[in-house]
């Protein structure tokens, strides 16, 4: 099969432990995701204001968004797990959410139920993805 140019992205490789492993960009034209977690980073330039713990609490949201919709449901079990996998605080984590929300990377749909914003991050299909932008931008969210 002859590969054809789609465009560049750059693609982050982390760990179980959400620590960065590589980062560079590359150009693609389809990529298997059947036995791997897989998500898009859209926008660089933000990590590059983020400290370590940030960047790995980020790309551990961004794996657990669920696939094609980006929602995280992320109650105090699941803060306490993030806080273990982290090796922080669960103040910390909660204090992490808190910037990510004003910064307008998650978006608050309830009370422990967020949406990671498809404008930096996304996990699935890029339909999809353009569906829910469409919406958000309807609904002025974005």
């Amino acid at each position: 099969m002859k590969k054809r140019k789609l465009h560049t992205e750059r693609r982050i490789t982390i760990d179980e432990d959400s620590v960065v492993l590589e980062d560079k960009s590359i150009v693609y034209s389809r990529l298997d995701t059947k036995d791997e977690v897989f998500f898009w980073c859209y926008e660089s330039r933000l990590i590059d204001d983020m400290n370590k713990n940030e960047i790995r609490l980020v790309f551990l949201l961004a794996r657990m968004a669920q696939y094609n919709t980006n929602i995280i449901s992320l109650s105090e079990y699941f803060l306490q797990e993030i806080s273990k996998n982290l090796l922080v605080d669960v103040r910390w984590v909660k204090r992490g959410i808190n910037g990510f929300v004003e910064k307008k990377i998650l978006i608050p749909l309830d009370k422990v139920t967020y949406r990671l914003s498809p404008l930096y991050f996304w996990r699935g299909g890029s339909k999809e993805r353009l569906k829910v932008l469409r919406i958000m931008v309807q609904d002025a969210i974005i």
